[in-house]
């Protein structure tokens, strides 16, 4: 300031805050999508192995415009007094009735033009449920509330939800995070088969059963004890390995 200047109103903070104004700049919508899957048992007709396990993604049905009656992800705008993974947990349970557990923030999507209806930004969240899966149900603004096979050929979902779910699975994938992934879908003791099952559902390795052994067992350790009988030969139990 000069030496004949006179002091502004606006020199300190709270007197610019109180005359600052929001509408100085244009603002987006923001809203939250949630990845959520999980691992289903379907029955195989084998007497040896009754039951396999497929990856699957929670979709709705659109019931409004745009993109009536697509299938996409569930989610929705963020609400005042809202932060987003508040959002999250509120819009997959208005949508499809499922109380999330924990949410791992993605990558935010802010492509011109990815909704049609105007600018909107998409902060999406991943979700692995575990428990309570079954009894989906649409709400809200969804028609209908369903687990789809991850792997479902010819399916193209609302808006960028498609690029959304390729990034969840691409973070997944990583070595660190594929892990964890699997850990999170196996019970505390389990066999070096059922871990494997996990990454085969989720494409995570495709390595053969000697080969998945020797790479996973840094990071498991002997629990005592088998799993096994009524046809199948015990196997032993393992855990994590602790960190």
């Amino acid at each position: 300031m000069k030496k004949n200047d006179k002091p502004s109103a606006l020199d300190d903070e709270a007197s610019f805050l109180a005359h600052y104004s929001l509408e100085k700049y244009p603002r987006p919508s923001v809203a939250a999508d949630i990845v959520a899957l999980t691992l289903r048992c379907e029955p195989t007709g084998n007497w040896r192995a009754p039951e396999r396990r497929r990856a699957a993604i929670l979709l709705v049905r659109r019931g409004g415009h745009p993109f009536k009656g697509r299938w996409a992800l569930p989610g929705g705008f963020l609400q005042p007094g809202e932060s987003l993974e508040e959002c999250a947990r509120r819009e997959l349970r208005e949508e499809t009735g499922l109380e999330a557990s924990a949410l791992v923030p993605l990558a935010p999507r802010s492509k011109p033009g990815r909704d049609p209806r105007g600018w909107i930004l998409s902060c999406p969240y991943l979700c692995i449920v575990t428990a309570g899966a079954e009894g989906v149900r649409g709400g809200d603004d969804a028609a209908a509330a369903e687990w789809r096979e991850l792997a479902e050929p010819g399916r193209r979902l609302a808006f960028d939800h498609d690029e959304i779910l390729a990034g969840a699975l691409a973070r997944l994938r990583g070595p660190d995070a594929a892990r964890d992934l699997a850990f999170a879908f196996v019970p505390r003791t389990f066999t070096l088969a059922e871990l494997r099952e996990v990454f085969l559902a989720f494409g995570l390795s495709a390595d053969d059963p000697a080969n998945f052994r020797r790479k996973i067992r840094p990071f498991v350790e002997p629990a005592g004890g088998v799993r096994g009988g009524a046809g199948h030969r015990p196997a032993a139990l393992y855990r994590r390995k602790s960190k």
